[in-house]
């Protein structure tokens, strides 16, 4: 494949991916839609980055300083991606749970620091919504029935 239709392609997914999260960050807001793992927020965050970076790179012809600018840059904010999934980890404990025909899924999200568990509806197959706050407190391991 040329590398210039390999760019625009990455580009042009790039930029689809962006547009879907700004998406996701005004449904967010207006309908309290979360995607089932909180990873994936930042997943798709360090997929734009690498995807911008790298069709950047096809694309147009760089000097030497501005790549090593760039990767550096690039590593800086992928890094920051994975440090913001690590610290939402230990904030939020997560239950998430596929049935064998993975048409149901099982969302719990549960705070650490107020041992809220809230119970997640699942809405096109990445998104859900918070459906119920448990009224007990969760403990150890969960066993799901189909």
């Amino acid at each position: 494949m040329n590398k210039k239709i390999a760019g625009r392609i990455l580009f042009i997914l790039s930029i689809a991916l962006f547009i879907f999260q700004m998406g996701y960050l005004f449904l967010h807001a207006s309908y309290e839609l979360e995607y089932i793992d909180h990873r994936l927020f930042y997943a798709f965050n360090i997929l734009i980055v690498a995807g911008m970076v790298v069709s950047i790179f096809l694309l147009f012809p760089i000097p030497k300083v501005w790549k090593i600018v760039s990767y550096v840059t690039a590593g800086i904010l992928i890094l920051l991606q994975g440090g913001l999934i690590m610290n939402q980890s230990q904030q939020t404990k997560q239950i998430v749970s596929f049935s064998p025909d993975m048409k149901n899924q099982f969302v719990l999200k549960e705070d650490r620091k107020t041992g809220e568990a809230v119970y997640y509806r699942t809405y096109y197959r990445i998104f859900a919504r918070p459906k119920e706050v448990l009224p007990y407190e969760t403990q150890g391991e969960f066993k799901l029935k189909c």
